[in-house]
């Protein structure tokens, strides 16, 4: 990461070693959640296809047995405006979708704890190459947005409509 971190502007360096002060789901051009909600496999195959298409993400690798596991692949998106003022000059995004088994009912069969992470990377104006920053305002806003549609689906959805 030092390496990393010597490509970028004393702008983002600043805003980068700043924010990595605070707290939460952000460590770097991560934003993960642990937990989101539940679900058995039918269900997170389907809301998890639905969530991602509905973002415009396409799955790259998807796993089963007994974990469930959906990476997507990159999405280029237009830098935001937060990230236009750093000297970001592209951006890409992705979602890992991980699941595990929590328990077994006798109505619902196996379910699972979902865990869900948006990873981004930027080009800045002074980069040839991908690189991860801490997540702007506006970036983390965005990758909140998908964490919530996913919270939404699975904590009010998925499992607990077979109980």
């Amino acid at each position: 990461m030092t390496v990393r971190l010597a490509l970028l502007s004393p702008t983002i360096l600043a805003l980068t070693i700043s924010a990595c002060a605070g707290g939460g789901p952000v460590r770097g051009g991560t934003y993960m959640e642990r937990g989101v909600g539940l679900g058995t496999p039918a269900d997170i195959r389907q809301g998890t296809t639905r969530l991602l298409e509905l973002h415009q993400f396409e799955i790259e690798i998807e796993g089963t047995d007994p974990d469930l596991f959906y990476l997507t692949r990159w999405r280029f998106r237009a830098p935001f405006p937060d990230e236009e003022v750093l000297g970001v000059r592209a951006a890409e995004s992705r979602v890992t979708v991980r699941t595990r088994p929590r328990s077994t009912t006798s109505t619902a069969g196996t379910v699972h704890t979902i865990d869900v992470t948006v990873d981004q990377r930027v080009m800045t104006a002074t980069s040839t190459d991908w690189i991860q920053i801490t997540l702007t305002p506006d970036a983390r806003a965005y990758a909140a947005r998908i964490l919530a549609d996913f919270r939404r689906e699975f904590d009010v959805g998925g499992v607990r409509r077979h109980q």
